[in-house]
């Protein structure tokens, strides 16, 4: 899950990505989530397919536990090891099949998200230096190899945000 537009949680291999979007209806702005399944990686990767859902904010739980069952359930995939994922679930029915599913599952039509807007910026991350939307501010975005950091080298960020900011 990502309140983040520019897809820096890269949802398009995730089994299940919910990513921030918003919508106008009526003048009306409210902020939600673009609902993608079925993506990974490994020998076969697949691309999360958008199911075009505008997901709102008190959707997430509900969505993601529909979602979820509806693969538990899925036993013929579950029982092969080579086909083990969300992925050929969503694949093999396709986005229509697997949306009114899970629309079934929550006993509610999901609305439609608005059209597809790509990331403005190049790349998906936010490695480096960047201006914040407040004049003036900036933020660093540093990689952490697969999310291990230690202790002494988290103080040592700590100490380097408090040497160069206020």
């Amino acid at each position: 899950i990502s309140g983040c537009r520019d897809q820096c949680t890269h949802p398009e291999i995730h089994c299940v990505a919910l990513e921030g979007i918003t919508r106008t209806i009526d003048g009306k702005s409210e902020v939600g989530f673009d609902l993608r399944v079925g993506g990974g990686l490994s020998t076969q990767a697949f691309l999360a397919q958008r199911l075009n859902a505008f997901v709102r904010q008190d959707q997430v739980l509900p969505v993601a536990i529909a979602v979820t069952d509806f693969y538990r359930d899925s036993n013929e995939y579950r029982q092969k090891r080579h086909h083990a994922r969300l992925k050929y679930v969503v694949h093999d029915m396709g986005v229509p099949a697997f949306r009114a599913a899970i629309e079934q599952r929550l006993g509610d039509r999901l609305d439609d998200a608005p059209p597809y807007e790509a990331p403005l910026e190049q790349f998906s991350d936010h490695v480096g230096v960047h201006e914040q939307q407040q004049h003036g501010f900036y933020y660093v975005g540093i990689p952490i190899i697969v999310g291990r950091i230690t202790s002494a080298q988290m103080r040592k960020v700590a100490e380097l945000a408090e040497r160069h900011s206020d």
